[in-house]
């Protein structure tokens, strides 16, 4: 096939992958860290007030949790697109 032009590149989407994984689990992170940050809070702090962070929390973390499994699937098909990349790549013509 003369005249075979690719353009992408397995690294660039390696890339991709990673900051998308990345970003996954600094939402985890952060979702652990407000929920341990409330908990630590019902120390000293416990009458209807505290009750209201909680559902602010919780609402919270659920809004931030959300877009994880639409992430996740985004890496499941940045891994495929990579891998067919890496095969078309090492086809010889």
């Amino acid at each position: 096939m003369a005249g075979r032009k690719v353009s992408g590149s397995p690294e660039a989407l390696e890339q991709m992958i990673q900051k998308t994984n990345m970003f996954v689990e600094a939402q985890q992170r952060l979702i652990e860290s407000l929920k341990r940050d409330y908990r630590s809070a019902g120390q000293d702090w416990n009458d209807s007030k505290y009750v209201q962070l909680g559902e602010v929390i919780d609402n919270t973390c659920r809004a931030i949790g959300a877009s994880t499994p639409t992430l996740r699937e985004c890496v499941t098909k940045l891994q495929a697109l990579k891998r067919a990349l890496e095969d078309f790549n090492n086809v010889r013509f």
